[in-house]
């Protein structure tokens, strides 16, 4: 027995129900940039050639070859050169977190920040990793001298970028 081919609009349920909503299409103009026109001609020239193979086929007895749908359309690879067109923009490109980290255990959060986050971000290839640290530290009757000369010194010597003591 010969299977015909039935449109989706046919198809129902096992109750007798349509097994697909019905569907109103109408065509709508649009403008095409030059790639998108350029995948569509050649997209259209594949069809039309794998088509033109298809009754080729046929015609010598071979009949339908290749993956087939339930519904008798047949599945054909996009072109050579098509699938770059295709690809959608790239998702998650960029990163940002900021976190408070308790300062009589800095050395301890910012292990677990650098183990938990900043590691799986630099292993990915091409990631270009910025880690800004800022400081501020405040006290009420002011730094003693000798505390501000140290700091500053051994900050310089870090090369921070922004450094400095504000008096009130």
């Amino acid at each position: 027995m010969a299977h015909t081919p039935r449109s989706a609009a046919a198809e129902t349920t096992f109750e007798g129900k349509p097994l697909f909503p019905e569907r109103r299409a109408s065509t709508l103009p649009c403008e095409l940039s030059e790639p998108e026109r350029d995948l569509y001609e050649a997209v259209t020239q594949y069809m039309r050639e794998q088509m033109n193979r298809a009754e080729q086929l046929k015609a010598v007895g071979e009949g339908r070859r290749g993956p087939c749908t339930d519904s008798g359309v047949s599945v054909v690879p996009a072109p050579r050169g098509a699938v770059g067109l295709l690809e959608p923009e790239p998702r998650d490109v960029r990163f940002y977190g900021v976190v408070r980290v308790n300062p009589e255990r800095y050395g301890r959060d910012f292990t677990r920040v650098a183990q938990e986050v900043l590691q799986h971000l630099a292993a990915v290839d091409g990631t270009r990793l910025e880690v800004t640290v800022e400081i501020t530290a405040t006290n009420d009757v002011g730094f003693p001298p000798d505390k501000a000369c140290v700091v500053t010194e051994k900050a310089r010597t870090l090369k921070l970028d922004l450094l400095g003591f504000e008096d009130r």
